[in-house]
């Protein structure tokens, strides 16, 4: 297994694969997940990988932010943990 940061180019695979795990919701909508993620200094979407390539885990960390209201509150949070065994 080899575990490596996403691309840009990714992004489809990526959302296929959070969705697949039922780790999408309507109201979250993943793209900004995936934005937030690689814009960031100090954030990142992690892949797993099996021998062949395929995706088999993902990670998002680093420095997102939850909107109440009119209200942005920045938090630090370690998200969108998936492995395929679970999905």
């Amino acid at each position: 297994m080899r575990v490596r940061a996403s691309a840009e180019a990714e992004r489809a695979v990526v959302l296929a694969f959070w969705d697949a795990c039922e780790l999408t919701r309507a109201w979250n909508p993943p793209d900004g997940d995936f934005d937030q993620a690689l814009v960031g200094p100090s954030s990142t979407v992690l892949l797993a990988e099996d021998d062949d390539g395929s995706i088999v885990g993902s990670a998002r960390s680093g420095m997102t932010t939850i909107t109440a209201g009119s209200t942005t509150f920045p938090q630090s949070l370690l998200v969108n943990l998936a492995v395929s065994a679970g999905c």
